[in-house]
């Protein structure tokens, strides 16, 4: 089930998205409920991580898939047995690259009906995680002489 979709094209360049997107001690800069991420290993699939909240919650989360250069998705355990998928995505376009990032919650049936008093949230907390990882990617495009033009599309479930 869907919750949320956003796009962007940018100028900033495939490994310059990528190194941003794969660099865990990046992800609390626009993630403001992190307080740190782990990778315990390489960045690809199947490794394993941990996310720290500010409120000193651990989560564990895996890379599910990972597909260099192209996309990567991220399986993170939410409430009632669900898990959240957040998938990374980028093209490129001639000298722009589109990037896309997918938020869907997975579980049964009853599981997804009983979250959707929690839909509001996650979509306000992805839309700010986005528009934040826009933000540094225009600093670091910026350098680069690159600019971000984001569109978002949010989808409820």
């Amino acid at each position: 089930m869907n919750i949320s979709t956003y796009t962007a094209t940018t100028t900033a360049s495939p490994q310059a998205i990528w190194q941003l997107w794969t660099n865990p001690k990046q992800w609390p800069v626009w993630d403001p409920a992190l307080k740190s991420a782990e990778l315990h290993g390489p960045f690809r699939q199947h490794v394993k991580g941990t996310f720290t909240y500010q409120d000193g919650k651990t989560v564990p989360f895996e890379v599910v898939a990972c597909h260099m250069l192209e996309n990567f998705v991220l399986a993170v355990p939410y409430l009632q047995g669900t898990q959240l998928l957040i998938k990374r995505s980028l093209k490129t376009h001639g000298e722009s690259v589109e990037i896309e990032q997918e938020v869907t919650l997975q579980g049964s049936p009853l599981a997804k009906l009983m979250l959707k008093g929690k839909k509001d949230a996650l979509v306000k907390e992805t839309g700010v995680q986005i528009t934040r990882f826009f933000e540094l990617l225009e600093g670091i495009s910026s350098q680069d002489k690159g600019r971000v033009d984001v569109a978002a599309s949010r989808q409820a479930f």
